[in-house]
């Protein structure tokens, strides 16, 4: 069972691996079917996501043909927040939109809203996707049921494949009231607990980035993880928390090394995850 943050639920990260791409999982934070998928049958995933079904319409006819990614939806979702910031606030005034912004807990179209006193996402949920057969299968949030998981050998139950695109915008999305919401794949939770006071997360922090991963190799049974990261600050971050939630769930790790970032040969270090005989392995990397 293998897992890979960033990228994953690319179309291009099928095309670069092919056959090799089947079965890899990964994270991601929101999927076009949302507006589709139903809990247990019965309620619409997109109630938890108001607006979205609008959104991705909107987006086909403005842009016929082309793929909608999760960066597209989170920055839309960032003005969202903005706008319902001011309102709040009754004003531009800096002070009072951040103070407004600590009060929300809202959906948006990219979901749930709401920060700690320092900025820190914790509202938002991921899902989990997987490759299967060429295509993307996508599961909705915890709340929700998940779609079948496949594993080699095994062929799953294929969604349709999610419509992507890359970024129409900056990373980090600034207004005339000075207030940054940032949409980076996986800050560390450091990067909020240093006093920056106008920057809050659109995005889940960086240790949750696996929580998907290891919640299905526990609920399959498998006792063992390996876990490999990039040699920087979020995806250390992320290799921890991935190591406790790992442990919180019985989990052995077995093996766990980073590598730098402009790493192009993995020979070595895959020799020495075989060596430790994971049942599961993650990978945290960053795209160049």
């Amino acid at each position: 069972m293998f897992g890979a943050t960033v990228g994953v639920g690319q179309p291009e990260f099928y095309r670069q691996l092919g056959r090799s791409a089947e079965f890899v999982y990964g994270p991601s934070q929101w999927e076009p079917d949302f507006v589709t998928l139903r809990a247990g049958g019965l309620i619409p995933i997109a109630r938890q996501y108001p607006g979205a079904q609008e959104f991705v319409e909107a987006h086909h006819r403005a842009y016929p043909g082309a793929d909608l990614s999760y960066q597209t939806a989170a920055g839309y979702a960032g003005c969202q927040v903005l706008v319902e910031a001011v309102k709040r606030a009754g004003s531009l005034d800096q002070g009072k939109v951040r103070d407004a912004i600590l009060t929300l807990d809202f959906n948006t179209v990219f979901g749930a809203f709401k920060v700690d006193p320092d900025g820190l996402q914790i509202a938002h949920k991921m899902v989990t996707v997987q490759w299967q057969d060429a295509r993307e299968s996508s599961s909705g949030p915890r709340s929700s049921p998940p779609a079948s998981r496949a594993f080699p050998r095994r062929r799953g139950v294929s969604a349709s494949e999610g419509a992507r695109l890359g970024l129409h915008c900056h990373h980090r999305q600034r207004v005339v009231v000075r207030i940054r919401l940032d949409r980076r794949g996986g800050a560390a939770t450091s990067i909020y607990r240093k006093g920056r006071k106008f920057i809050f997360g659109m995005l889940p922090p960086a240790e949750t980035r696996l929580e998907g991963l290891i919640d299905l190799a526990a609920r399959k049974g498998l006792k063992s993880v390996a876990v490999i990261n990039v040699d920087d600050l979020a995806r250390r971050a992320g290799a921890q928390g991935t190591i406790e939630l790992a442990r919180n769930k019985g989990l052995q790790v077995v093996f766990a090394e980073a590598y730098p970032l402009r790493t192009t040969d993995f020979s070595a270090i895959l020799t020495r995850v075989r060596g430790g005989q994971p049942r599961c392995a993650g990978r945290l990397h960053a795209l160049r």
